[in-house]
């Protein structure tokens, strides 16, 4: 059930991102031989749903595909982003 509701956090807010240009610099990733790097849809998505949903990082990010760290680190980035 909340992966449902991450996906419709996405689609809803396709038209916020086009508006988080400047969020790209902060925490956009690189990618590497490794790994690729996740979109910056999917991590503001993650971000936002952590923070409105209040649910536990590893459900988050079970939900996007992404650890349960990582999840964690796109948070306190993008809270200590806002002004």
């Amino acid at each position: 059930m909340v992966c449902v509701a991450a996906f419709l956090l996405i689609q809803l807010a396709e038209d916020v991102f086009t508006e988080m240009d400047d969020l790209n610099s902060t925490i956009l990733k690189q990618i590497t031989r490794f790994r690729k790097a996740v979109p910056l849809e999917v991590r503001f998505a993650a971000c936002l749903h952590r923070l409105t949903t209040r649910a536990l990082y590893f459900l988050v990010g079970d939900c996007f595909g992404i650890g349960e760290t990582t999840v964690k680190e796109y948070v306190v980035c993008l809270v200590a982003r806002v002004p």
